[in-house]
């Protein structure tokens, strides 16, 4: 239960810290947001997004998607994360990099659908993953 509490806080944490990126990206205040980012994946999650965008299909799969150790709400949060790294660079015309971390994403969006159990169905989960499917099939 102590786990699960601590798990609910970092989220908190998290979502709070998500929400102050959202404002800045609303504002139109670019700068600086791709590090932000970063920062906030390496300190929130223990993640670094910006060597897992390097890495190549396989190496994502065995670095975040089989790794045990691995929280699936911390994988939906990084999910989401790469998700709004892939919307930045689509604002900033780096389409390379947009379609890099949207299809990271849409592999852990399809893993996290993939190990749902028949009682619960996560319909976030399933609207981003049709969302960036139907993104990525566009280019």
């Amino acid at each position: 239960m102590h786990t699960r509490d601590l798990l609910t806080a970092q989220i908190e944490v998290f979502g709070k810290l998500l929400a102050a990126l959202l404002l800045r990206r609303k504002n139109n205040s670019l700068t600086n947001l791709e590090t932000e980012l970063f920062e906030l994946s390496k300190h929130q999650l223990g993640i670094e997004v910006e060597a897992l965008l390097k890495e190549d299909d396989a190496s994502f799969e065995q670095t975040i998607l089989l790794n045990q150790a691995i929280a699936p709400e911390k994988k939906k949060l990084l999910a989401w994360l790469l998700q709004e790294h892939c919307e930045l660079k689509m604002a900033l015309d780096d389409f390379e990099q947009a379609r890099n971390s949207a299809y990271k994403a849409l592999l852990l969006y399809r893993h996290l659908l993939d190990q749902q159990n028949g009682l619960v169905y996560d319909l976030d989960l399933a609207f981003r993953y049709n969302f960036l499917k139907k993104i990525l099939e566009r280019q």
